[in-house]
């Protein structure tokens, strides 16, 4: 489908890609990762043609349709409206529509018999063609693919000049989605969406059949979609098996076991060139000099194994105590314009050592609610009340501004933390992707997403008991989320975050404040709680109300008010359970049959997957190449098949347990 061979590409004397190779098979979900500056995004300009290899090849299978998410808009696509732009989706269905306006105008004028017949035959054929490419249908995917990235319908008509940069990539988005080509290039996708819209896409990518190939520093997306994780490092690409997450195992295995290599030959090495200087000038020993000199020049030289750059360890300093109660909001409400409130009558509280995640649709308020929060932003209605030393840090992208240009990185960062050691203040910058000289940099030199990163270390490096972040992964690297993410796990005060990564939500958050259409409410359980009781509201479910409070004596009289269950009521419902238990078993063992045949087939194809690919490294060529090939493509093909007829059983297995109630 798609393969690099010992491609080179430099910009200026910066090597990016240094002789890389690898391989892509017709319907893999391929997640690509690597530190920032690796040569992803270069490998997906090479691939759209936008640069070209300074050495080396690269190939895509004929015929196949790429769609790529651009990272500029053309100006005169912006006077289009969003619908009218996004259905542009596939040039070749405007081109049918072109011929088939020019067939109809023929017809309706004076043609003979023979003309007219071959016109009706004409118009029959792109119409078929219109119907298989999805023209008939186009307006509703569109209108489905916006309405899940946060459009309302009223913006539908509205031109693409009248939104943010942000929401026209949301558009673009949605274009290169309903296109459906055959492989699907995404960089860092989730960029402008907020959690919504993620957890749409990642519904909607799941059902894609095509070729992708995914850059992403949200591991989430990275461990649901992906099924082959590309290593780029050091200018060369590794191929791993599995998601993201079994990447993170694999790489640490072979890199360990690549140690264990490299330190062996090493040895021997040692050896062997101790003993040719010894006895290379002796008469007795020189043939047996001059045979461990064969064997040093044929040994095949073992790299030490490159370790990716891992974000250093963040170790927070125990906060400082206060009162049990941080924050309270009381009776608040939030208008910018005296008529449409943005919050009414709302009421929460902070309690200490609370780790709060805010989520909601882009344009709900949570950046407002934070600042309300933060002290930072008046409001019309109620009252805040702040606990008794309760010392507050507030990192936002606005507060970039505040830091001092003329002073480099290291001297913005010691000068919050004057008794903290330079190595530990080097370490936090290193985390953060200030490396060697990186920290002698002005700050009037750094770009926007490297004053953000400098800011959020400055707050870190001498935290306070409560840390209150606006997105604060925006431009970290996986690593630097992941040591961050670990941070604030273990950090002993109260943090309130929002943020559009849903592993670091999931990973971060104890309780969720969720801002939403209904109002305010606040979920006394982790993101995965939150999302179980949304999707209980979806369904129809009455939502268990959440309560701030609860005291014993409401306990007690809340269970000693329940109905007694009459004898007759408990034969009843005996019975229904063993009627629901018959009736499950009859629907579940046949299920539970085919899932196992299909995994074991699955295993099957797997294991002549792996054979055939082993074949490529025997220097296969000609027809055997070719037959080699195709069998692969077969294999690939049947693959994708029965997986596919896996997770519909699967599927249909989940949804009776559920509906029985079983597990």
């Amino acid at each position: 489908m798609l393969q690099f061979s010992s491609v080179r590409k430099s910009f200026g004397k910066k090597n990016i890609l240094n002789d890389l190779s690898f391989h892509i098979f017709p319907g893999e979900r391929v997640g690509m990762v690597g530190p920032n500056g690796a040569g992803k995004s270069t490998i997906f300009k090479i691939l759209t043609n936008q640069l070209s290899p300074d050495k080396g090849d690269f190939s895509i299978r004929k015929n196949m349709t790429i769609g790529h998410l651009k990272q500029q808009i053309e100006e005169s696509a912006k006077d289009k409206k969003v619908l009218e732009y996004t259905q542009l989706a596939n040039p070749r269905l405007q081109e049918i529509e072109a011929a088939l306006t020019k067939a109809e105008t023929l017809l309706a004028g004076d043609v003979d018999a023979e003309e007219q017949t071959k016109l009706l035959d004409r118009l029959g054929t792109l119409q078929t063609e219109y119907e298989e490419l999805g023209g008939y249908t186009i307006k509703n995917l569109a209108e489905t693919a916006l309405s899940g990235l946060g459009f309302n319908v009223s913006d539908f008509d509205r031109p693409m000049r009248e939104f943010s940069g942000g929401w026209q990539m949301r558009a673009e988005l949605a274009r290169v989605l309903i296109a459906s080509p055959n492989i699907l290039l995404l960089d860092e996708p989730t960029n402008y969406l907020d959690v919504p819209a993620i957890e749409w896409l990642q519904e909607y990518l799941k059902s894609y059949r095509g070729t992708m190939l995914l850059i992403s520093h949200d591991r989430y997306l990275l461990n649901l979609l992906s099924k082959v994780t590309i290593e780029i490092f050091n200018g060369k690409a590794t191929r791993y098996e599995g998601n993201y997450d079994a990447y993170v195992k694999l790489r640490e295995e072979r890199n360990m076991h690549l140690e264990a290599a490299y330190k062996n030959q090493q040895a021997k090495k040692e050896k062997l060139e101790s003993f040719i200087n010894r006895f290379k000038a002796k008469a007795t020993k020189a043939s047996q000099a001059q045979s461990r000199m064969k064997e040093l020049e044929k040994m095949e030289e073992i790299d030490a194994p490159l370790q990716a750059v891992k974000g250093a360890k963040i170790r927070l300093a125990e906060p400082s105590r206060c009162s049990p109660i941080l924050i309270t909001l009381n009776d608040m409400g939030k208008s910018y314009d005296g008529k449409r409130w943005i919050y009414e009558d709302i009421n929460l509280e902070v309690q200490n050592g609370e780790k709060i995640g805010i989520v909601g649709t882009n344009g709900m308020g949570k950046t407002t609610l934070m600042r309300i929060m933060a002290g930072d932003l008046p409001f019309e209605k109620g009252e805040r009340t702040q606990g008794h030393n309760v010392i507050q840090g507030y990192h936002s992208q606005d507060y970039t501004q505040t830091m001092a240009p003329d002073l480099t990185v290291y001297e913005t960062a010691k000068g919050v933390a004057a008794k903290t050691p330079e190595a530990e203040v080097r370490s936090l910058l290193g985390s953060f992707g200030f490396f060697g000289d990186d920290i002698l940099k002005q700050v009037q030199v750094l770009s926007g997403g490297e004053k953000v990163r400098l800011s959020l270390a400055k707050l870190l490096l001498n935290p306070p008991n409560l840390l209150l972040l606006d997105e604060p992964t925006t431009h970290l690297d996986i690593q630097s989320r992941e040591a961050l993410q670990d941070a604030l796990k273990n950090f002993k005060g109260t943090v309130c975050l929002v943020s559009h990564d849903i592993e670091f939500l999931r990973s971060v958050s104890e309780q969720i404040f969720e801002v939403s259409p209904k109002g305010f409410r606040k979920f006394h359980g982790d993101y995965e709680y939150y999302r179980e009781k949304i999707a209980a509201e979806l369904d129809g479910e009455e939502l268990i109300p959440e309560k701030n409070t609860s005291s014993p004596v409401e306990e007690k009289e809340e269970s000693t008010s329940a109905v007694v269950e009459s004898s007759a009521e408990r034969k009843e419902r005996k019975r229904r359970e063993a009627e629901a238990r018959q009736q499950l078993s009859k629907k579940k063992g046949p299920l539970e049959k085919k899932i196992a045949k299909l995994e074991k087939r699955i295993a099957e194809l797997e294991e002549i997957e792996q054979g055939l690919i082993a074949q490529f490294d025997e220097n296969l060529a000609g027809d055997k190449f070719k037959e080699v090939n195709e069998k692969l493509m077969e294999t690939a093909n049947e693959k994708e098949t029965v997986e596919f007829e896996w997770e519909e059983a699967s599927t249909e297995l989940e949804e009776l347990l559920e509906k029985y109630g079983a597990s």
